[in-house]
């Protein structure tokens, strides 16, 4: 049932998309949107009378994230204890992503992809003109903060956003398509990083050479993406090699390129030492469980911080197990077939911005995750249709 009532819980996924920027308190505190994140679940509950009702693959779902969060508990839990260092922290970000993921779906499971999809890029398109004040208030140095405490965290919000609008690019209006997307790459340079802005630029092109399933393309769509590619290398060739006024006197632009084609050099381009992937080769036997997520001082590389990486995190803090055990969920997340390659596309630059950054705990990634899964429901309702409407042609 769609009716307006309940159509009115999608406004909270919207709020909270564009409340998402605004950060009050320091890095790792429950945020405005956070807090806002919460009273919802509360208030969906009371909504539905504290009845979580949820398909079988829904519920299969939030059982495999519900193990994953013990597992991480019990071996934050144990070296906590080892250690005499309180390492339970790290388990409420995972906790809170896990609720985040039921109200995603508690919120949108009676409701049509492209219904979904309004809200969502609504939310989207506020969030970003949010974002895009700060930046015009040019809070930050060469590399903005916008409303953030850090302009990694900017970045890695606007390449997400990108991600989700091209999810929902097929069903989006072309204004908010070419505003989303022009907010979203503009936030990325602003904040000067570069694993968003390479990962931004991997996604755009697997969308555009790749994202179309259709068997059968028409000339007048293969004109327009030949064009689009062309269209996108000049604008990186300027970028990157231009010498025009514009691009000279503008030190944001001029940062990106510096930063971009000084990669090879860079200390922090380093995997080893400055990613944290050296920290591996110290876990020994504890390769296989982990040693905890948090208290860095234990370890020789980077000693008192954290690694800048997804992929290493996992591995260090929670081990193979822990490691294998989140493959799984992704996969759970992304692989309906009819859905997978799509998926993996709209994946691929956060996928590739995990390799020198730590992204797991931001809440956005975890509901474009959701996002992802819910177009099975979408599917398997056309299926049904058809059918219902095949036996009834026979019956005719």
């Amino acid at each position: 049932m769609q009716g307006t009532k309940s159509a009115n819980l999608l406004i909270i996924l919207s709020i909270y998309i564009a409340l998402k920027p605004i950060y009050l308190w320091s890095s790792g505190s429950l945020q405005i949107s956070d807090i806002f994140m919460l009273l919802s679940l509360v208030f969906v509950m009371i909504h539905q009378r504290g009845k979580i009702i949820v398909d079988s693959e829904s519920y299969r779902l939030l059982k495999l994230i519900l193990l994953i969060v013990l597992y991480q508990a019990i071996i934050n839990g144990i070296w906590s204890i080892i250690i005499g260092n309180n390492l339970n922290k790290a388990t409420l970000y995972y906790l809170f992503n896990m609720l985040a993921v039921l109200l995603t779906i508690l919120i949108i499971k009676n409701f049509s992809f492209e219904v979904v999809s309004k809200y969502i890029i609504v939310g989207c398109f506020i969030s970003l003109c949010i974002t895009n004040i700060g930046l015009f208030l040019r809070i930050g140095g060469i590399r903005r903060l916008g409303f953030f405490n850090n302009p990694n965290q900017l970045g890695y919000y606007a390449l997400i956003i990108f991600s989700i609008c091209l999810l929902y690019f097929s069903c989006t209006k072309m204004f908010f398509k070419v505003s989303i997307i022009v907010m979203s790459i503009w936030a990325i340079i602003a904040s000067g990083s570069k694993a968003a802005f390479i990962g931004a630029v991997l996604l755009f092109l697997l969308h555009l050479l790749f994202g179309d399933s259709r068997k059968n393309k028409t000339v007048n769509k293969l004109v327009v993406q030949i064009l689009l590619l062309i269209f996108i290398t000049a604008l990186l060739y300027l970028l990157f090699f231009g010498n025009n006024n514009f691009l000279v006197s503008n030190k944001t632009l001029m940062f990106v390129r510096k930063r971009i084609l000084s990669m090879s050099t860079e200390t922090d381009s380093s995997l080893g030492a400055s990613r944290g992937y050296d920290r591996i080769f110290e876990l020994g036997i504890n390769f296989l469980w982990g040693m905890g997520e948090g208290f860095y001082y234990r370890f020789t590389t980077l000693s008192g911080l954290e690694a800048h990486s997804s992929y290493v995190t996992l591995i260090v803090s929670y081990g193979l197990f822990g490691f294998l055990g989140y493959i799984a969920l992704i996969w759970k997340f992304t692989s309906y077939k009819p859905c997978f390659r799509k998926n993996l596309i709209v994946l691929s630059g956060v996928l590739l911005y995990g390799v020198t950054h730590n992204g797991l705990r931001n809440t956005l990634l975890w509901i474009l995750l959701t996002l992802m899964f819910s177009q099975r429901w979408e599917h398997k309702k056309e299926r049904e249709t058809d059918n219902v409407s095949f036996i009834s042609n026979r019956v005719l």
